[in-house]
């Protein structure tokens, strides 16, 4: 157990977006990052190293669905870790339908283990993924409540899909370059994004994707079955 004085200040961290591999593998054994000695960095050697075999092997896997130059739909492996900057270039390659870059990348300085921040929910995941214990809690349980597991109402299911199928016609209107205002050329390629952004989210997959966008457009023109 570490020393009182090192042990982690909860409230000085939950502000806290995106960690570094070494911030985060000392967070998780249980170690305040602002009070860690040398015996502390070894002491999370082991978590660091997990971090990073499982960060290469969403980078191996991602490389090899790009292998031809165009981005297939990408998977994230279970048990993988991605970064905030690997979501990002993901994202860009899908979007433009270019995977270069994002293997460039990957093999590039920029890509290095070391320069990667991780955010909060892909940190928890991969902890969930592998069955490790954190001492750290990077994502705060649920709050219970009863309001929290109610159904929607009518109403706010009606407001929910008008408001999803405004936002993807907004997304999907040409401007006077004849170029969809977002950047993205049809529905297909929204949910591509939303896939390779946000892997593994609850509710994300293409088939649920697909079937809400389908509800929402339905909804917002007065033609709800």
């Amino acid at each position: 157990m570490p020393d009182d004085d090192r042990a982690i200040h909860t409230r000085a961290w939950e502000f806290v977006k995106a960690f570094k591999p070494q911030t985060a593998a000392l967070l998780i054994i249980g170690i305040d990052p602002a009070a860690a000695i040398e015996v502390d960095t070894r002491r999370s050697a082991n978590v660091l190293k997990q971090m990073r075999v499982s960060y290469s092997h969403a980078c191996a896997s991602a490389e090899a669905s790009s292998a031809f130059g165009s981005p297939l739909p990408f998977a994230q492996p279970a048990g993988s870790l991605a970064s905030i900057q690997f979501r990002v270039m993901l994202e860009r390659a899908t979007k433009w339908n270019d995977a270069r870059d994002f293997i460039n990348w990957i093999r590039g300085s920029n890509g290095l283990f070391e320069e990667q921040s991780f955010s909060r929910s892909d940190i928890d995941q991969w902890l969930i993924a592998k069955g490790f214990q954190s001492a750290y809690a990077f994502v705060a349980p649920p709050a219970k409540s009863a309001q929290a597991n109610a159904p929607l109402s009518s109403k706010e299911r009606t407001t929910l899909l008008n408001t999803i199928g405004g936002l993807l016609a907004l997304m999907l209107e040409t401007g006077p370059l004849g170029k969809t205002r977002s950047g993205y050329d049809d529905q297909a390629a929204i949910i591509d994004g939303l896939l390779a952004r946000y892997a593994g989210a609850a509710g994300l997959s293409k088939r649920n994707l697909e079937a809400k966008f389908a509800e929402a457009k339905r909804t917002l023109s007065g033609r709800a079955e």
